[in-house]
């Protein structure tokens, strides 16, 4: 199972997971757990389907069952693309999650100062996590090819004014008269 990892922190040099993980519900928190298992210097070999993989086995199977049935089921589990952004809109969205997967990524410099998870989370107030998430994502960007690095910085500027705006409209709201005189 590799959303909960039954094994103790450090228990492994090596890691492999082989066309598994587009089965589980919650990827970052099972690459978390994969990192936890890892030695520091431990190595992760991962495979997975892309999320543009077996789009023509998925669309004649629609199309033969919405012929024969007159509807359709999806049969083909949902794969992993990190291009649609779904990934970003998460851990904008859930500080514990950005926490989370930031102590997986520094965990070995975590190790080094004595700072375990609780503590590390606890740092993260403020603007720190505003300014971790804002390189972590710029460390996935510069992951990808030019065009698709133009995409997603694209997608974040985006998702960062909407959410912006999004907390002034609230903020204008809550220091509205019509708020006070409802209190």
């Amino acid at each position: 199972d590799e959303e909960h990892l039954p094994f103790p922190e450090n228990a492994f040099d090596l890691v492999v997971s082989a066309l598994s993980l587009h089965w589980v519900n919650d990827l970052p928190g099972a690459l978390i757990q994969i990192r936890r298992v890892l030695k520091p210097d431990g190595l992760f070999i991962g495979a997975v389907l892309g999320g543009k993989t077996l789009t023509e086995l998925r669309q004649s199977l629609l199309s033969a069952e919405e012929e024969i049935r007159g509807g359709a089921a999806n049969r083909v589990s949902p794969f992993l693309d990190v291009f649609d952004g779904a990934l970003l809109h998460r851990l904008a969205d859930d500080p514990v999650l950005l926490a989370n997967t930031l102590y997986a990524v520094c965990k070995p410099q975590a190790d080094e100062r004595n700072v375990d998870d609780v503590a590390f989370g606890e740092l993260l107030v403020g603007d720190a996590i505003e300014a971790a998430a804002e390189a972590l994502v710029q460390g996935l960007v510069l992951f990808f090819p030019r065009q698709r690095r133009t995409a997603l910085a694209s997608l974040w500027a985006k998702l960062t004014r909407a959410r912006t705006a999004l907390f002034d409209l609230a903020t204008s709201k809550l220091d509205s008269p019509q708020m006070d005189a409802a209190i």
